[in-house]
């Protein structure tokens, strides 16, 4: 099964095109700009359902446009099928509409499209995987198994709606200072054992069926010594009614501290994909090179036991290689099961596309000091410039306020792009103080706290910061 066309309407740079192909290795090739990634998302979008840049449809659609259309059609040897995504901007004072799919012409639920056929993607923005907070890893292990299994998307999205409720319970008990009835969260921890057994499964037959094939990708990048992969997961057991027999036991164990903190302590949602060498973790002292080159590993196409017939494809942009290794390209975006026929029906992109994209600035990730510190020429500076604030006891001052702002980066990136609607208060001791427009944001925010306190604290690793405050943004002018 591959791609056999891909017809674009509005869809970024790109106000309508069709490009046909073949299988085999194509490389789309041209100027920064032009519009190669939008080609490979395009294809992302319809078989995973999600971008690797976009956190809001509204930035897939051509400026100006009301819509866009991305559709495919998949050549599985015996028959075609059209797959046909639709995307609508958000007007003033309406309501959005939602995502449109549509199989053959004939209106379809999403998960009727979405793992129609397989993807194995690689972008720029995931040479940052194994540096990243844990959910990122999570997303990609959840994305892998969902274009095979097409229960662990229900399973995920019933997981969240569960998550919620019983957080909502937890906090509710923490707030009105009495205890909720263990009758109360039993329907909840019921639930959370049930969707936690099936999700963490999943996921780690999924790990255990690649493991063989990451071992031997990263050895033949150059891995010395080979890295290894494993699911790091709060329970075990070789059956889902063994996990959530297990994850019972362990929210038991954990009552106490989960009424106090009013938050959920137990489930996938704690989980991470960890991958080491030596038994030491491979982020804590692996070059960025290293680390790129685990994540290629992780990238080819996982033999699952339980994976369908389909052959996936492979959709990469060069996001640079290795010192001493061989360059993919340059400024190559390629795709295996993609390629047009005939060069004559896809001109140069530099013609098919419109104005360049502008490009995101990427977020701050190191603490006062550190940007001085990557010249040579300007490290003695540097190194005096921290010992002053230290000695000053200035140098956690300046780390909160790096972590303030970079608060709308890092929420943006982890909640959405309407996270600017919220606002970075100050610190109080290692709590930031954030101010939001609803509840419905606050609850949110307490939702993704351990996430966001990781990546902050990434960030801006002397601030010291530990929770987050939600507040009413009327309440934002009061003292601390």
């Amino acid at each position: 099964m591959h791609v056999a066309t891909l017809s674009l309407e509005d869809f970024r740079s790109y106000p309508e095109t069709t490009l046909e192909f073949d299988q085999g290795i194509t490389a789309f090739i041209g100027p920064n700009g032009a519009g190669k990634t939008n080609i490979l998302e395009a294809i992302h979008l319809v078989a995973r359902g999600g971008s690797s840049r976009a956190s809001d449809d509204s930035e897939m659609i051509r400026w100006g446009r009301e819509f866009a259309r991305v559709a495919v059609e998949i050549d599985g040897g015996e028959d075609r099928r059209r797959l046909d995504v639709t995307l609508f901007a958000l007007a003033a004072g309406v309501r959005r509409r939602p995502r449109r799919y549509t199989s053959d012409g004939a209106p379809r639920r999403a998960d009727d499209v979405i793992g129609a056929f397989t993807v194995v993607a690689f972008f720029p923005e995931d040479t940052e995987l194994l540096a990243s907070a844990p959910a990122a890893r999570r997303r990609y292990l959840d994305a892998m198994v969902a274009q095979v299994d097409r229960a662990h998307r229900a399973d995920t999205r019933a997981y969240t709606r569960v998550l919620q409720q019983r957080n909502a319970l937890l906090r509710a008990g923490t707030e009105e200072e009495q205890a909720i009835p263990e009758s109360e969260l039993a329907f909840w921890d019921n639930e959370l054992a049930r969707l936690s057994a099936s999700i963490s499964l999943r996921r780690e037959v999924a790990v255990r069926e690649f493991r063989d094939a990451f071992r031997a990708a990263a050895g033949s990048l150059g891995a010395d010594p080979v890295p290894d992969v494993a699911y790091a997961g709060q329970v075990r057991g070789d059956t889902e009614d063994e996990r959530a027999d297990a994850y019972r036991r362990l929210i038991i164990e954990k009552r106490d501290r989960e009424r106090w903190q009013g938050n959920t302590l137990v489930g996938p949602h704690r989980d991470d994909l960890a991958v080491a060498a030596a038994e030491r973790p491979l982020p804590t002292f692996a070059s960025r090179g290293e680390q790129r080159s685990a994540v290629l590993a992780l990238k080819p196409r996982p033999n699952l036991e339980y994976e369908s017939a389909l052959d996936p494809g492979a959709l990469a942009q060069d996001a640079g290689v290795p010192s001493g290794r061989r360059p993919l390209g340059a400024r190559r975006a390629a795709s295996r099961s993609a390629g047009p026929r005939d060069p004559r029906r896809c001109p140069s992109a530099r013609h098919r596309c419109g104005p360049r994209e502008r490009a995101r600035p990427a977020a701050r990730t190191r603490d006062a000091g550190a940007d001085l510190a990557n010249d040579d020429a300007m490290k003695p500076l540097a190194g005096a410039l921290a010992r002053t604030l230290r000695a000053l006891r200035l140098d956690s001052d300046v780390a909160r306020a790096e972590a303030m702002r970079a608060w709308p980066t890092v929420a943006s990136r982890l909640i959405g792009a309407d996270a600017e609607r919220t606002s970075a208060l100050r610190m109080d001791e290692g709590t930031l103080v954030v101010a939001v427009p609803t509840a419905q944001w606050a609850a949110e925010i307490r939702l993704r706290e351990r996430e966001l306190v990781d990546e902050l604290a990434t960030v801006a690793p002397r601030s010291g910061i530990a929770k987050i405050r939600p507040v009413p943004a009327s309440r934002s002018v009061k003292a601390p």
